[in-house]
Formats: C-alpha cells, structure tokens, sequence
C-alpha cells in the first residue's frame, strides 16, 4: 500500500527498439514509477516490457535518457554544493554525480594542471566550462529536492542495489541493470545494461550501483547499518523519502495499465545501437568502460561548515551569496541554516579574511551580506513569517561555539550540533529536532561535538549561554 504522503507519478515513457527480425513488430518497453522492491527505499523506476517476445535480452546498451544536467544551475562547484548540502541537511547529496573528471594526457606533465586541460579542451555544458571539482546537481535550488525537468525524465527514481558483506568486499546484492555514464558531450546519461533480461509484460524495478567507493556516504547515511558484520546496507535514496515502503510490492496495476499516449514518448535506434530521447541528446557514443563517480562529499554538519568556510575566498563568498539571495529556501528551517551560513560569512570576512590585511569588507560585499540576513526571518505580513519564528527560536543555539573549563585538560572548545531527544527508555538519542517531544517543559539538551578529536558533550541551555564564543569566529580548538 502505498504511504498516504507518497506521490507516485502518473508519467510514463515508452521506448521502441527495432526488431532485428525483418517485419517483426520492435520491441517496446513502458518505464513507469511504483513502490521499490527495496525496504526503505521509497519510490523506484520499473521497465515493463511489452514486446512480441516471452523474454527479451538486451541487444546493447540503450540510452534511457539525460540524468542530468538539465540547464545552468545544475552545475556546481564543490564548495557551492557543500553549502546547499549543509542547507538542506544532505538531502541534494542523494541525486548528485560528479562532473566528467580531466583527461590525462600522454607525458611527464600529465598529472599537472588538470583543472586548466580540462577547460582547455571546450568542455561547456549549457554555458558553463567544466573544471575539476564540478558537481551535477538536479533538485531544486528553493527546495532540495529533484526539480521537475528532472523528474520528468522518471530517471532520479532510479535506485541503488543494496550492498552486502564486510566494509572490505561490499557487494551487489540485486542485479545491476542500469549504468551511469558521461557522454562525449559531458552530460550523465542512464543506460539500460546489454544482456539484462526482461520477461513480457512482468515489471522489473531498474536498479544502478554506485560502487565500492560511496560506501563512505551509505555509512554516515545509515549508521545502523555502517558496522563491518552489516549484512545489508540501504538504498541512499531511503534516507531522503524518509517512509517505509514495506516489503515486495504486491499491487502493481499502477505500472502494468497501458499508458496513455499523451503522456508517452517513443524513441527510435541510432547508428550507435543507442535508443535516444531526439530532444534530449542528438549523438551518442559507444559506450565506455569509465565509472562514473557518485558524489562522495563529506556529510555536512556545522562543524564541518564552519571549518569550509575557513577556506573560503572572496569570489567564493560572493557566490554563496549570490546562491542565495537568487534561490532562498522556501522552507523555514533551510532558510534558518542559510542565516547561520551567512552571519559566519560575515565573521569570517570580517575578523579573518580582510582583517589580516588591516581591510574592511568591501560595500558591494556588505550589500550582499545585508541581502541575504534580510531573507530569514520573512515579514510579518509573509505567510511563513510564524514558521520562520519558530524555527528561530527553536535552532537558535545550533552551530554555537562553545570554551568549556575541564579538570583534566583545561578549556575544550567545541560547536552545538543536535538537539538531544529523550530516548525511548531513560536514555537520550540525537536528532535534529523535528521529533523532539511537544513537552515544553522538558529542558533542551545539545550535543557538543569538540574539535580536534576531543570527543562529545551534552549540555544544557543555561550552560551554551555560559560558556558560548558568539562573536568569535577563529577559535577553532
């Protein structure tokens, strides 16, 4: 059954592949969007093939379609994806690949300069030169999830096989059928798998594999599941939906009903051996053994926030800004954490970045700055100005910096990360808040991650007040 605030889209997409039998009808096959085979998983994409065969065996590789990007603003630098990541609570970071990587070239400088070779080579995508370290982003920059060009495409339903076995030999545990890959033109592309196997009119859920390395990701996603004797790991999309989906799917006339031809797109064969949407990409080229990367970005805490923007150069900074005054977060508690951002933006420019050279933060950056503040909490008279309130107060000591005195190792200087929840017996559990019992009554408790390694805390209010550092932004441990 499917959960009550689940949408499952209606749009399907009919593919038709020539028939290499001379007069037999093409083989056609429906993808279409239902419950995922996988617990937890949510949503999933299924082919249903409906071609002149009981069982058909994919000839060659067949282009499903454009991933992503789908327009400008789906292409990020790293540090700009770290933000909205932080922003949105690493929501962005379940549907993001990595931009194609620099080609080395044949000599003794061929590990030097890659960024610069990259570029060098005309790399551009919807008007931006790809450079190293550029990610591809497909949810919406307001709200974090996949925004609707990329939704149509029903390919971010896709999800990933679970994994199984120590953290040394994960492995596949379902059979891969799709695969990530970067056309000559840089753009993602999903591709149905040669060889897989499909029977007439029997749905199979479509299912891609990130590889050993992002198990970095599923790990910090999934910390039940991290412990080297897992058996089982879960599909990254889990966490986003945030729903139980239950066990194998049993009703499934919502992918077997014939689609409506208004809502279907038919493509045809290419030179290649590739199916290709004609207006998504006009040329395909043979597949290569090259995996695509999904992305691996460090989960974003404010910790880890704070020390990025350490780094930050003015360029950088103005872009953030620009980020967000262009896309503010609809959602109250987003934009609350894009007003954390922004006022360690303002410490750092001005007690670090100009203040080494005896400067004051540029007007035209003090305009931005002002800008952005002004966006959170939203006017009296703004339909989420009560919202934006609550989450004021009720985030307002996340992300402090906190010097507490010990006996044993003088002052440990650390940062508020999480509300600490009353856990189902007598002890506590973390969380972010949004769970938190409705008994006022019960004094807040945080959890303090200290830098340098120096372990965790629980404090109280009265203490974050105490022992807090609020306008000091180079105390890092």
């Amino acid at each position: 059954e499917t959960p009550k605030d689940m949408t499952i889209p209606s749009h399907q997409l009919i593919f038709r592949v020539p028939n290499s039998r001379t007069g037999a009808e093409p083989h056609t096959f429906v993808l279409s969007v239902s419950l995922s085979t996988i617990p937890g998983a949510g949503r999933g994409l299924y082919l249903t093939y409906r071609g002149p065969d009981a069982q058909w065996k994919v000839p060659d590789y067949i282009d499903l379609g454009r991933y992503g990007p789908h327009k400008a603003s789906d292409i990020k630098e790293d540090f700009l994806m770290e933000v909205k990541n932080f922003v949105y609570r690493d929501r962005p970071s379940e549907w993001c690949f990595d931009a194609p990587a620099p080609r080395k070239t044949n000599g003794a400088n061929a590990d030097q300069e890659d960024s610069e070779e990259l570029e060098a080579q005309g790399l551009t995508i919807h008007g931006k030169k790809i450079v190293d370290g550029m990610i591809f982003d497909i949810t919406d920059d307001a709200t974090g999830e996949v925004h609707e060009m990329a939704e149509k495409t029903l390919l971010p339903f896709v999800n990933e096989v679970t994994v199984q076995g120590k953290r040394s030999s994960r492995k596949p545990k379902q059979v891969q059928n799709i695969d990530a890959d970067h056309h000559n033109d840089g753009r993602l592309h999903y591709l149905l798998r040669r060889g897989s196997c499909f029977k007439r009119n029997e749905p199979m859920e479509l299912l891609v594999y990130y590889g050993a390395k992002y198990q970095v990701v599923r790990c910090g996603k999934y910390p039940d599941d991290s412990d080297a004797s897992s058996e089982e790991g879960r599909s990254p999309v889990a966490m986003v939906e945030g729903r139980t989906a239950g066990s194998d799917i049993e009703d499934m006339s919502s992918v077997t009903n014939p689609p409506s031809q208004d809502n279907s797109v038919a493509v045809s064969m290419t030179a290649s051996g590739h199916a290709i949407h004609q207006s998504v990409c006009p040329s395909c080229r043979e597949r290569s053994t090259k995996v695509c990367v999904k992305t691996t970005s460090v989960l974003s805490g404010y910790t880890n926030m704070r020390k990025s923007i350490f780094t930050y150069t003015e360029k950088d900074v103005i872009s953030i800004l620009d980020f967000f005054i262009e896309s503010p977060p609809m959602e109250s508690v987003p934009r609350q954490r894009m007003f954390w951002v922004v006022r360690q933006l303002r410490l750092y420019l001005e007690r670090v970045l100009y203040q080494k050279d005896g400067r004051k933060v540029p007007s035209n950056v003090n305009e931005k700055l002002d800008r952005a503040l002004a966006l959170f909490p939203r006017g009296e008279n703004d339909p989420h100005h009560d919202e934006d309130m609550r989450a004021m107060e009720k985030y307002q000591h996340m992300g402090v910096v906190i010097r507490k005195e010990t006996k044993k190792s003088g002052f440990k200087t650390g940062m508020v990360e999480q509300i600490v929840l009353p856990g189902p017996g007598s002890g506590p559990r973390v969380g972010d808040g949004d769970d938190e019992d409705k008994d006022e009554s019960m004094p807040k408790k945080y959890l303090v991650v200290y830098f340098s390694g120096e372990g965790e805390d629980v404090v109280t209010e009265d203490e974050i007040s105490e022992y807090s550092l609020t306008n000091s932004f180079g105390v890092m441990g």
